[in-house]
Protein backbone atom coordinates (compact mmCIF):
# COMPACT_ATOMS: atom_id res chain seq x y z
CA UNK A 1 0.00 0.00 0.00
CA UNK A 2 1.23 3.46 -0.89
CA UNK A 3 0.23 6.52 1.10
CA UNK A 4 1.14 10.18 0.77
CA UNK A 5 0.30 13.22 2.86
CA UNK A 6 0.21 16.74 1.48
CA UNK A 7 0.27 19.82 3.66
CA UNK A 8 -1.08 21.91 0.80
CA UNK A 9 -3.87 20.64 -1.45
CA UNK A 10 -3.53 20.82 -5.23
CA UNK A 11 -4.31 24.36 -6.37
CA UNK A 12 -2.92 26.00 -3.24
CA UNK A 13 -0.37 28.70 -4.07
CA UNK A 14 2.31 26.53 -2.48
CA UNK A 15 1.21 23.53 -4.54
CA UNK A 16 -0.09 25.02 -7.79
CA UNK A 17 -1.84 22.92 -10.38
CA UNK A 18 0.11 22.02 -13.50
CA UNK A 19 -1.21 23.79 -16.60
CA UNK A 20 -2.70 20.55 -17.98
CA UNK A 21 -4.59 19.86 -14.75
CA UNK A 22 -5.89 23.42 -14.65
CA UNK A 23 -7.03 23.18 -18.24
CA UNK A 24 -8.86 19.87 -17.60
CA UNK A 25 -10.57 21.37 -14.54
CA UNK A 26 -11.72 24.43 -16.51
CA UNK A 27 -13.09 22.25 -19.32
CA UNK A 28 -14.94 20.03 -16.81
CA UNK A 29 -16.45 23.00 -14.96
CA UNK A 30 -17.61 24.77 -18.12
CA UNK A 31 -18.72 21.86 -20.32
CA UNK A 32 -22.41 22.28 -19.44
CA UNK A 33 -22.38 26.04 -19.95
CA UNK A 34 -20.09 26.92 -22.85
CA UNK A 35 -19.54 25.56 -26.35
CA UNK A 36 -16.25 23.66 -26.72
CA UNK A 37 -15.01 26.29 -29.20
CA UNK A 38 -15.60 29.06 -26.66
CA UNK A 39 -13.81 27.09 -23.94
CA UNK A 40 -10.83 26.62 -26.29
CA UNK A 41 -10.81 30.35 -27.16
CA UNK A 42 -10.76 31.29 -23.47
CA UNK A 43 -7.96 28.83 -22.73
CA UNK A 44 -5.92 30.18 -25.65
CA UNK A 45 -6.38 33.77 -24.44
CA UNK A 46 -5.37 32.87 -20.89
CA UNK A 47 -2.26 31.11 -22.22
CA UNK A 48 -1.16 34.31 -23.94
CA UNK A 49 -2.48 36.68 -21.27
CA UNK A 50 0.87 38.43 -20.76
CA UNK A 51 1.04 39.38 -24.42
CA UNK A 52 -2.56 40.60 -24.84
CA UNK A 53 -2.71 44.22 -25.96
CA UNK A 54 -6.00 44.72 -24.16
CA UNK A 55 -7.45 42.60 -21.33
CA UNK A 56 -10.88 43.23 -22.87
CA UNK A 57 -10.03 40.53 -25.42
CA UNK A 58 -10.32 38.04 -22.58
CA UNK A 59 -13.18 39.64 -20.67
CA UNK A 60 -15.30 39.75 -23.84
CA UNK A 61 -14.86 35.99 -24.24
CA UNK A 62 -15.83 35.42 -20.61
CA UNK A 63 -19.23 37.08 -21.05
CA UNK A 64 -22.20 34.78 -21.47
CA UNK A 65 -24.55 36.53 -23.85
CA UNK A 66 -28.25 35.76 -23.94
Amino acid sequence: TYSETSTYPPGHFRNPLAWGSLEKKFVKLTENYLRPEKVRDIIDLVKKFDSLRDVNELTEELLIKK
